[in-house]
């Protein structure tokens, strides 16, 4: 099917906020409970603390990150819900 020329880009800034943000968080949702875990086992329980075989702390600690960025997508989805949209001037 053939798109006509003056259709364009179908994503509103709306639509590319959201987005944006999904890629966000999907990115923070990859990286950092894997950074949390390598280094706080390396270095919180295998160092500091002495344990031979820090990785079930080290996986709690990562756990606990992606809560976080669960909830904080989910707060940040319901701040952009609550944003007021602008009266409309005729």
């Amino acid at each position: 099917m053939i798109r006509p020329a003056d259709q364009g880009d179908t994503l509103g800034p709306r639509e590319k906020s959201v987005l944006f943000t999904l890629l966000k968080f999907t990115l923070a949702m990859i990286t950092l409970p894997i950074s949390c875990f390598f280094l706080s086992k390396k270095l919180v329980f295998e160092d500091v603390l002495g344990y031979s075989n820090g990785s079930i702390g080290a996986a709690a600690i990562a756990v606990i990150i992606v809560h976080v960025i669960i909830g904080l997508y989910i707060w940040v989805a319901i701040q952009e819900e609550e944003q007021p949209k602008p009266l409309k001037k005729d």
